[in-house]
């Protein structure tokens, strides 16, 4: 039996009779898949003192799911205005400032506060324009939420549209983002 192909439909049905997705609805679902492995590693690789930072300040203070979702939107947001507002060291508050920080793209994945360029970088290179919609949150586990928004951006003049994710972790000092990473719609060159 061959293979019908309904491109225009981003599908294929094989000879065993089933729906696979191809092209564009293929590239889409697989860095979906990987950008949820990656947020989910990057949250179970946290270091040991963060996890007991986190279970010392979980134990001291009530938590729930929604609690803790509401707690690292109310972040999720604070670091995007910074973003908009040009604030620099609002933004790198939001962000964990240990060797757990990890950063993550279609290129690389980096470990540590003391490593990221944004740490000590004097000029920034702020997006001229950034949308951010369907900005989302769903807890993982007791401190520790994922959350995800899409993005319009234009940077330089360069326009872009993806998927910008974090992981937001609850440390003694507060909720902080453990886990940063944007995946464009379409793979750059």
């Amino acid at each position: 039996m061959r293979s019908v192909s309904f491109s225009a439909l981003g599908n294929d049905i094989g000879t065993d009779g089933v729906r696979r997705a191809t092209g564009r609805a293929a590239f889409r679902a697989t860095w979906r898949a990987l950008a949820i492995v990656g947020a989910l590693n990057a949250a179970l690789l946290a270091p040991v003192g963060v996890v007991y930072a986190q279970r010392v300040s979980a134990a001291s203070s009530p938590t729930s799911p929604a609690r803790d979702s509401a707690q690292a939107l109310a972040v999720f947001r604070e670091n995007i205005d910074a973003i908009h507002k040009r604030d620099h060291t609002r933004y790198l508050r939001t962000y964990l400032q240990t060797p757990g920080l990890t950063r993550g793209g279609l290129r690389d994945l980096g470990r540590g506060w003391m490593d990221w360029s944004a740490r000590t970088d004097s000029n920034p290179a702020w997006p001229d324009t950034l949308i951010a919609n369907e900005m989302r949150v769903a807890p993982m586990s007791p401190g520790v939420v994922y959350g995800r928004y899409r993005y319009r951006g234009i940077v330089k003049g360069v326009a872009s549209v993806g998927i910008s994710e974090r992981v937001f972790v609850k440390t003694a000092t507060g909720w902080k983002i453990s886990y940063t990473a944007s995946f464009p719609d379409t793979l750059p060159p």
